[in-house]
């Protein structure tokens, strides 16, 4: 499977199972998961919400961020 077809496929997984905010922790946990198949470690979080990872190592770092949370849609 292609990287692409790979974030496709999580994309659609984590559209099927919403979680409002700070209610996340079965997306926090697929996150993780995804994650650290690839090879990437987490790092400590304090949270039950929300995941940090880092990827390789050196003086310059790239941040990505993205919100993970659902809307409630009537």
């Amino acid at each position: 499977m292609s990287l692409s077809e790979q974030l496709i496929r999580w994309r659609r997984e984590l559209h099927q199972y919403p979680e409002l905010s700070l209610q996340e922790v079965d997306t926090t946990a697929r996150i993780g998961d995804w994650l650290q198949s690839g090879g990437i470690s987490l790092l400590p979080y304090e949270l039950k919400t929300g995941a940090v990872a880092e990827v390789g190592s050196g003086d310059k770092v790239i941040a990505l961020r993205a919100d993970i949370d659902a809307l409630p849609i009537e």
